[in-house]
């Protein structure tokens, strides 16, 4: 006998085979769509330098720059890296001074969840390239998608962060 013919013959266990394999297909779709659960959702920390960006360390992600370290003004560093290469900051970042205190105030204690619109508006930040000739300027669209999508003579740099252990 045919699997055709014994479907036939049962239409009872057909029904309950086709709503099982409705739910079993609704639930992977829906468990493939919800956000990742445990994992961190960004990077916990980010590189900073005190010395335009000759050197760099790590500290929390939520530092706002320009902040002392060591009695020093720190700014944030993007570091890039091409392939296994050499490691070499690609700009610095800092907020402007009137928007830092706003920034402080909203992450205050804050360490996880979605930043303030103000924390990602590049309008607010200030940035430059590494080298004493360079001023800051402020930071727009057209300026921030050429220092993200880096090029050296060897090729595209990726921006590298810390790892836990740094």
């Amino acid at each position: 006998m045919g699997i055709r013919e014994t479907l036939n013959r049962n239409p009872a266990v057909t029904t309950g085979a086709t709503i099982a394999l409705i739910v079993i297909a609704v639930v992977v779709i829906v468990w493939q769509l919800m956000p990742a659960r445990g994992g961190s959702a960004g990077p916990t920390k980010a590189y900073y330098s005190v010395d335009d960006g000759k050197t760099w360390f790590a500290d929390d992600y939520y530092c706002i720059p320009p902040y002392q370290h060591d009695g020093k003004e720190a700014v944030r560093a993007h570091v890039y890296q091409v392939g296994e290469g050499k490691a070499f900051v690609g700009w610095l970042e800092k907020y402007k001074d009137d928007v830092k205190p706003k920034l402080e105030k909203a992450l205050a204690g804050k360490r996880q969840g979605p930043l303030p619109a103000e924390f990602m508006d590049d309008s607010n930040r200030m940035i430059k390239k590494p080298g004493a000739a360079n001023k800051w300027q402020v930071a727009d669209f057209q300026i921030m998608s050429s220092l993200r999508n880096f090029q050296t003579p060897e090729g595209y740099a990726r921006e590298i962060f810390p790892t836990e252990k740094e």
